[in-house]
Protein backbone atom coordinates (compact mmCIF):
# COMPACT_ATOMS: atom_id res chain seq x y z
CA UNK A 1 0.00 0.00 0.00
CA UNK A 2 1.28 3.32 -1.36
CA UNK A 3 2.28 6.24 1.45
CA UNK A 4 1.38 9.45 0.06
CA UNK A 5 3.01 12.70 1.04
CA UNK A 6 0.70 15.85 1.28
CA UNK A 7 0.52 19.48 2.65
CA UNK A 8 -2.35 21.46 3.09
CA UNK A 9 -3.20 25.34 4.09
CA UNK A 10 -3.67 25.99 7.59
CA UNK A 11 -4.44 29.33 9.58
CA UNK A 12 -0.49 28.72 10.80
CA UNK A 13 0.79 28.15 7.12
CA UNK A 14 1.31 24.70 5.48
CA UNK A 15 1.07 21.51 7.14
CA UNK A 16 2.30 17.94 6.05
CA UNK A 17 1.04 14.84 6.28
CA UNK A 18 1.01 11.13 5.38
CA UNK A 19 -1.75 9.22 4.22
CA UNK A 20 -2.75 5.67 3.34
CA UNK A 21 -5.70 3.16 2.58
CA UNK A 22 -8.65 3.53 0.27
CA UNK A 23 -10.96 6.42 0.18
CA UNK A 24 -13.82 6.01 2.46
CA UNK A 25 -12.42 3.92 4.71
CA UNK A 26 -12.69 4.24 8.64
CA UNK A 27 -11.08 8.09 9.45
CA UNK A 28 -7.70 7.92 11.81
CA UNK A 29 -5.35 10.94 12.45
CA UNK A 30 -2.00 10.07 14.32
CA UNK A 31 -0.09 12.42 15.98
CA UNK A 32 3.86 11.71 16.74
CA UNK A 33 6.01 12.20 19.74
CA UNK A 34 8.91 15.01 20.20
CA UNK A 35 10.88 15.58 18.84
CA UNK A 36 9.90 13.69 16.00
CA UNK A 37 7.74 14.07 13.11
CA UNK A 38 4.73 11.42 10.82
CA UNK A 39 7.10 9.63 9.90
CA UNK A 40 7.50 7.58 13.31
CA UNK A 41 4.05 5.95 11.90
CA UNK A 42 5.51 4.69 8.02
CA UNK A 43 5.67 0.89 9.77
CA UNK A 44 2.02 0.99 10.96
CA UNK A 45 0.56 3.00 8.30
CA UNK A 46 0.03 0.37 5.29
CA UNK A 47 -0.86 -2.17 8.08
CA UNK A 48 -3.88 0.06 8.99
CA UNK A 49 -4.37 0.83 5.38
CA UNK A 50 -4.61 -3.20 5.01
CA UNK A 51 -7.36 -3.15 7.70
CA UNK A 52 -9.04 -0.82 5.62
CA UNK A 53 -8.39 2.42 7.38
CA UNK A 54 -7.22 5.91 5.43
CA UNK A 55 -5.15 7.14 7.83
CA UNK A 56 -3.17 10.41 8.10
CA UNK A 57 0.16 10.49 10.05
CA UNK A 58 0.64 14.12 10.76
CA UNK A 59 3.72 16.66 11.70
CA UNK A 60 2.11 18.54 14.23
CA UNK A 61 3.15 22.15 13.35
CA UNK A 62 6.24 23.46 14.58
CA UNK A 63 7.80 19.47 13.61
CA UNK A 64 8.34 17.57 11.03
CA UNK A 65 7.83 19.79 7.39
CA UNK A 66 4.93 21.94 8.65
CA UNK A 67 5.21 25.18 9.46
CA UNK A 68 6.98 27.09 12.37
CA UNK A 69 4.53 29.01 14.85
CA UNK A 70 6.56 32.46 15.53
CA UNK A 71 5.76 32.19 19.50
CA UNK A 72 4.85 29.56 22.13
CA UNK A 73 1.44 28.35 21.19
CA UNK A 74 -1.39 26.81 23.72
CA UNK A 75 -2.40 23.42 23.60
CA UNK A 76 -5.57 25.19 22.30
CA UNK A 77 -3.54 26.38 19.24
CA UNK A 78 -1.98 22.87 18.60
CA UNK A 79 -5.02 21.65 18.84
CA UNK A 80 -6.78 23.97 16.21
CA UNK A 81 -3.91 24.46 13.75
CA UNK A 82 -3.53 20.15 14.22
CA UNK A 83 -7.79 20.04 13.72
CA UNK A 84 -7.65 22.36 10.73
CA UNK A 85 -5.12 19.83 9.49
CA UNK A 86 -7.48 16.84 9.34
CA UNK A 87 -10.17 18.34 8.08
CA UNK A 88 -8.21 19.99 5.28
CA UNK A 89 -7.37 16.25 4.85
CA UNK A 90 -10.75 15.52 4.06
CA UNK A 91 -11.33 14.23 7.62
CA UNK A 92 -14.79 15.67 9.07
CA UNK A 93 -14.70 13.38 12.00
CA UNK A 94 -12.35 10.90 12.83
CA UNK A 95 -10.86 8.53 15.43
CA UNK A 96 -7.66 10.17 16.89
CA UNK A 97 -4.23 8.53 18.26
CA UNK A 98 -1.08 10.44 19.85
CA UNK A 99 2.30 9.50 21.34
CA UNK A 100 3.16 11.23 24.39
CA UNK A 101 3.55 14.91 23.07
CA UNK A 102 0.66 13.85 20.24
CA UNK A 103 -0.91 12.25 22.48
CA UNK A 104 -1.24 16.06 24.47
CA UNK A 105 -2.51 17.52 21.76
CA UNK A 106 -4.79 15.24 20.65
CA UNK A 107 -6.09 15.47 24.05
CA UNK A 108 -6.45 18.90 23.60
CA UNK A 109 -8.15 18.31 20.21
CA UNK A 110 -10.62 15.25 21.99
CA UNK A 111 -11.75 18.09 23.99
CA UNK A 112 -12.59 21.02 22.04
CA UNK A 113 -13.77 19.29 18.98
CA UNK A 114 -15.93 17.14 19.95
CA UNK A 115 -18.45 17.00 17.58
CA UNK A 116 -15.66 15.85 15.14
CA UNK A 117 -13.35 13.38 17.68
CA UNK A 118 -14.82 9.83 17.38
CA UNK A 119 -12.76 8.14 20.10
CA UNK A 120 -9.20 9.32 21.46
CA UNK A 121 -6.52 6.70 21.76
CA UNK A 122 -3.30 7.63 23.67
CA UNK A 123 0.10 5.90 23.87
CA UNK A 124 2.04 7.31 26.90
CA UNK A 125 -0.39 9.98 28.51
CA UNK A 126 2.05 12.61 29.94
CA UNK A 127 0.61 13.33 33.28
CA UNK A 128 3.32 15.08 35.47
CA UNK A 129 2.17 18.51 36.02
CA UNK A 130 4.31 19.88 38.96
CA UNK A 131 6.92 17.09 38.66
CA UNK A 132 10.53 17.68 38.60
CA UNK A 133 10.55 16.20 35.56
CA UNK A 134 7.98 18.54 33.86
CA UNK A 135 10.01 21.47 35.72
CA UNK A 136 12.34 20.97 33.63
CA UNK A 137 10.21 20.93 30.86
CA UNK A 138 8.73 24.08 31.77
CA UNK A 139 12.08 25.74 31.47
CA UNK A 140 13.71 23.96 28.93
CA UNK A 141 15.48 26.37 26.63
CA UNK A 142 16.47 26.50 22.94
CA UNK A 143 18.99 23.49 21.87
CA UNK A 144 22.12 25.09 21.20
CA UNK A 145 23.44 24.20 17.92
CA UNK A 146 27.07 25.29 18.60
CA UNK A 147 29.95 24.45 15.43
CA UNK A 148 31.19 21.06 17.12
CA UNK A 149 27.78 19.30 16.75
CA UNK A 150 27.54 18.55 20.30
CA UNK A 151 23.44 18.48 20.46
CA UNK A 152 24.14 16.08 17.53
CA UNK A 153 26.12 13.48 19.31
CA UNK A 154 23.86 14.00 22.35
CA UNK A 155 20.05 13.19 20.48
CA UNK A 156 22.23 10.00 18.68
CA UNK A 157 23.07 8.75 21.78
CA UNK A 158 20.10 9.38 24.21
CA UNK A 159 17.89 7.99 21.74
CA UNK A 160 19.58 4.88 21.14
CA UNK A 161 20.07 4.88 25.04
CA UNK A 162 15.90 5.97 25.38
CA UNK A 163 15.42 3.12 22.67
CA UNK A 164 17.13 0.17 24.85
CA UNK A 165 15.74 0.89 28.45
CA UNK A 166 15.57 -1.63 30.89
CA UNK A 167 16.81 -4.11 28.48
CA UNK A 168 18.89 -6.96 30.46
CA UNK A 169 20.36 -7.97 26.94
CA UNK A 170 21.88 -4.89 25.37
CA UNK A 171 21.74 -6.79 22.09
CA UNK A 172 17.71 -7.04 21.93
CA UNK A 173 17.54 -3.23 21.35
CA UNK A 174 15.39 -3.23 17.98
CA UNK A 175 16.91 0.65 17.38
CA UNK A 176 18.33 0.62 14.10
CA UNK A 177 20.63 2.81 11.82
CA UNK A 178 17.86 3.96 9.82
CA UNK A 179 15.52 4.88 12.98
CA UNK A 180 18.43 6.71 14.38
CA UNK A 181 18.71 8.63 11.17
CA UNK A 182 14.92 9.17 10.88
CA UNK A 183 14.82 10.45 14.41
CA UNK A 184 17.95 12.68 13.65
CA UNK A 185 16.63 14.53 10.47
CA UNK A 186 13.13 15.09 13.00
CA UNK A 187 14.99 16.73 15.90
CA UNK A 188 17.11 19.30 13.09
CA UNK A 189 13.60 20.12 11.41
CA UNK A 190 12.11 20.79 14.86
CA UNK A 191 15.50 23.62 15.34
CA UNK A 192 16.29 25.49 17.86
CA UNK A 193 12.05 26.02 19.34
CA UNK A 194 11.59 22.37 19.41
CA UNK A 195 11.42 23.18 23.05
CA UNK A 196 7.85 24.84 22.45
CA UNK A 197 6.06 20.94 22.64
CA UNK A 198 8.21 20.17 25.98
CA UNK A 199 6.59 23.66 27.44
CA UNK A 200 3.13 22.39 26.98
CA UNK A 201 4.15 18.91 28.16
CA UNK A 202 5.35 20.01 31.45
CA UNK A 203 2.95 22.71 32.16
CA UNK A 204 -0.99 21.00 30.72
CA UNK A 205 -2.58 20.38 33.20
CA UNK A 206 -3.78 16.43 32.35
CA UNK A 207 -5.98 15.65 35.21
CA UNK A 208 -8.25 18.50 33.88
CA UNK A 209 -7.65 18.06 30.60
CA UNK A 210 -8.80 13.92 30.62
CA UNK A 211 -11.92 15.20 32.72
CA UNK A 212 -13.15 16.99 29.81
CA UNK A 213 -13.03 14.39 27.15
CA UNK A 214 -16.58 12.62 26.52
CA UNK A 215 -15.65 10.10 23.33
CA UNK A 216 -14.58 6.48 24.58
CA UNK A 217 -10.68 6.99 25.25
CA UNK A 218 -8.15 4.11 25.02
CA UNK A 219 -5.10 4.37 27.34
CA UNK A 220 -2.14 2.06 26.13
CA UNK A 221 1.79 1.62 26.75
CA UNK A 222 4.18 -1.34 27.39
CA UNK A 223 6.45 -1.98 29.99
CA UNK A 224 9.41 -0.11 28.62
CA UNK A 225 8.26 3.45 28.10
CA UNK A 226 9.51 5.68 30.91
CA UNK A 227 5.98 7.12 31.66
CA UNK A 228 4.20 4.00 31.36
CA UNK A 229 3.56 4.48 35.25
CA UNK A 230 1.97 7.58 34.95
CA UNK A 231 -0.07 6.53 31.99
CA UNK A 232 -1.66 3.16 33.70
CA UNK A 233 -2.50 5.44 36.71
CA UNK A 234 -4.16 7.70 34.68
CA UNK A 235 -7.00 6.49 33.45
CA UNK A 236 -9.60 6.91 36.37
CA UNK A 237 -9.45 10.84 35.55
CA UNK A 238 -10.81 10.58 31.94
CA UNK A 239 -15.03 10.22 32.26
CA UNK A 240 -15.25 6.84 29.69
CA UNK A 241 -11.46 5.34 29.24
CA UNK A 242 -9.71 2.18 28.93
CA UNK A 243 -6.59 0.51 29.45
CA UNK A 244 -4.58 -2.02 27.71
CA UNK A 245 -1.05 -2.95 28.50
CA UNK A 246 1.51 -3.89 25.78
CA UNK A 247 4.03 -6.85 26.45
CA UNK A 248 7.63 -5.94 26.20
CA UNK A 249 7.63 -2.52 24.41
CA UNK A 250 8.88 0.88 24.82
CA UNK A 251 8.53 4.11 23.38
CA UNK A 252 9.62 2.77 19.59
CA UNK A 253 6.43 0.57 19.88
CA UNK A 254 5.35 1.47 16.13
CA UNK A 255 8.87 0.07 15.15
CA UNK A 256 8.73 -2.44 17.88
CA UNK A 257 5.87 -4.45 17.04
CA UNK A 258 3.96 -2.27 14.49
CA UNK A 259 0.93 -5.60 14.21
CA UNK A 260 0.58 -6.01 17.77
CA UNK A 261 0.18 -1.85 18.09
CA UNK A 262 -2.36 -2.14 15.15
CA UNK A 263 -4.39 -4.56 16.43
CA UNK A 264 -4.54 -2.96 20.00
CA UNK A 265 -5.72 0.03 18.18
CA UNK A 266 -8.44 -1.90 15.54
CA UNK A 267 -10.08 -3.67 18.22
CA UNK A 268 -10.39 -0.75 20.23
CA UNK A 269 -11.86 1.40 16.68
CA UNK A 270 -13.99 -1.84 16.11
CA UNK A 271 -15.67 -1.65 19.53
CA UNK A 272 -16.28 2.04 19.36
CA UNK A 273 -17.92 1.73 15.64
CA UNK A 274 -20.25 -1.18 16.98
CA UNK A 275 -21.21 0.89 20.15
CA UNK A 276 -19.92 -1.79 22.59
CA UNK A 277 -16.83 0.46 23.49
Amino acid sequence: MTIRKHYVDTAIGQVHGLTAGPEGGVPLVLLHQTSDAATMYEPVLPVFAAKGYRVVAIDVPGQGNSAKPQHQPSGEEFAAWTHEAATAFGFTSYHLLGHHFGGTVAGFMAAEYPQDVKSFMVYGWTDIKGTDWANDMVNAKPRVFDPEGDIVKHHWTRRWEMSGRELEDPSENRFTEAMGLRTMIALLQAGPTWYYAYHIIGSADHKELAARISCPVLMFAGPRDHIYNESRDAVPYFPNAKWEHMDWVGVDVTDEEPDQFVDVVHRFISSVEDGTA
